[in-house]
């Protein structure tokens, strides 16, 4: 404190009762008179939230209202005010009666007399605590936010560098290649670094360079994606097509240029290549469905009319393929929500239904196809009874495990197939007991709580080892 400033506070007017009040909230919000003992005489506090909370404290001794790691700030600072040494505030903490956090207070004092009474002034941090909090809060934001568009950015530079077509990335406002891919400077014969910072149409021939212009005056009138043809400056190659599509980032409007052949010149290539696939599916060994979004038949193999027992592909289309695949209706309900949700199914095991009864036992794989003309799923059904057979080792055979129980699920009432259980349970346990008492059917019998005769009448029915008495 300055001389000036100490003489001036010297020669203050005495305190009146009424604005003490004042000048203690203006010292602090927490104001503790305490004695040469340590003991609380008398307890100051700026709001009402914190005379609640220090209401109790009067005739108390200090340590009593404060945390145990509080304890030797205090004494410091309290030593320190009757020595007459200068020092500085001490944070402590109060603890607060059924709260899980503390009151942290930051208090500087007073020596009001040679008795060793003390007048301490403390501060309440929970506001700067909560800005404190509020800061870190928002700074972890900041980080997770920042480490998505890493991941984000790492993500799409290596779309953008391996993507099998040319793109190019250029500035809406002057026409310029901002960036180039690979497979970019590929198509138009120059690296893309070298692209970078052109203007896209100097890269055309002259008389396709206003096209190209009036293109992109388009797309960013209409914020719709168009298309034109163009042939690339100095070589002979045919004419490219050349797609622009409008989007923003970063506050930037930008184009995404796909350049690529021309279709009309691939039309005839895709024909070809639609047929091959049409004869590939014509013949595939497994049964093969395409359906719309609703589920309904737009198209099958011979091998799923053989499945299915139809004597025609017409007497499919047009039919919902729940007709023919699932043991019951929530069957294929539940392969198509699937489909719809995860995009596709490598297996799922259910039951083909013949228009003449048969049932067989199939797998089914199923793929969506949002970008179908028109959208929708395919799916191909493989033929498992042969498998399912050899599997089971003859039609009485129990399950073996918990797959082949939820198998029957559909096949048999639910009271059959929880009696199925109970008695895959039972052989399972006469097995174990056999084997852990050495194929002593006495001991077996007495570990699993029945007679020997009840024990001989369950191996007879499970056809469990020799049945001749050890």
């Amino acid at each position: 404190m300055s001389q000036n400033f100490a003489e001036r506070i010297t020669r203050l007017p005495e305190l009146t009762v009424r604005n003490v009040d004042t000048f203690l909230a203006a010292c602090g919000d927490i104001g503790l008179y305490i004695d040469h003992s340590d003991t609380i005489l008398e307890v100051f506090a700026a709001d009402e939230a914190l005379h609640d909370t220090t209401s109790g404290w009067v005739g108390k001794h200090l340590s009593d209202v404060l945390t145990v790691e509080s304890l030797p700030k205090i004494n410091d600072l309290l030593t320190a005010l009757r020595d007459g040494a200068q020092t500085r505030r001490r944070q402590v903490n109060h603890p607060m009666p059924g709260q899980a956090d503390d009151l942290p207070v930051t208090y500087g004092g007073w020596l009001l007399n040679d008795a060793g009474h003390i007048a301490l002034f403390g501060q309440d941090l929970r506001p700067m605590a909560s800005l404190q909090s509020r800061l870190v809060s928002s700074q972890q934001t900041l980080e997770r936010d920042y480490e998505r568009m890493r991941k984000m950015e790492a993500r799409y530079r290596m779309l953008f560098q391996d993507a099998s077509d040319a793109f190019l990335i250029v500035d809406a406002n002057d026409h310029r290649i901002l960036e180039a891919n690979p497979r970019a400077g590929q198509v138009l014969g120059a690296q893309p670094s070298d692209l970078a910072g052109r203007k896209l149409s100097q890269i055309f021939v002259k008389p396709d360079r206003g096209t190209i212009e009036s293109m992109l005056a388009g797309v960013m009138a209409s914020a719709r994606g168009e298309s034109v043809t163009a042939r690339i400056d100095g070589t002979e190659s045919s004419r490219l097509s050349v797609h622009a599509k409008l989007f923003r980032a970063a506050a930037a409007t930008l184009f995404m240029i796909r350049v690529g052949p021309d279709r009309d010149g691939a039309d005839d290539h895709l024909t070809a290549t639609q047929g091959n696939t049409t004869r590939l599916l014509e013949g595939a060994m497994d049964g093969v469905a395409l359906t719309n979004e609703a589920g309904q038949i737009i198209w099958v193999n011979s091998a799923f009319l053989d499945l299915t027992q139809l004597a025609m592909r017409e007497h499919a289309i047009g039919t919902p393929l729940a007709e023919y695949l699932g043991r019951t209706d929530v069957d294929f309900s539940v392969l198509l929500s699937n489909t719809k949700r995860h995009g596709r199914v490598r297996s799922f095991s259910t039951t083909c239904r013949g228009t003449g009864g048969l049932m067989t036992d199939v797998d089914v794989a199923a793929i969506a196809m949002p970008d179908g003309t028109p959208p929708g799923y395919g799916f191909v059904v493989r033929d498992v009874s042969m498998q399912a057979a050899a599997r089971d080792d003859g039609a009485d055979a129990l399950p073996r495990s918990a797959e082949q129980l939820t198998e029957l699920i559909g096949r048999m009432p639910l009271r059959d197939v929880v009696r199925t259980a109970t008695d895959v349970i039972e052989k399972m346990c006469i097995e174990t007991a056999l084997r852990m008492t050495g194929d002593n059917r006495a001991s077996a019998a007495e570990m699993l709580g029945l007679s020997r005769q009840s024990l001989y009448v369950k191996l007879r029915r499970y056809d469990l080892g020799d049945l001749k008495d050890n």
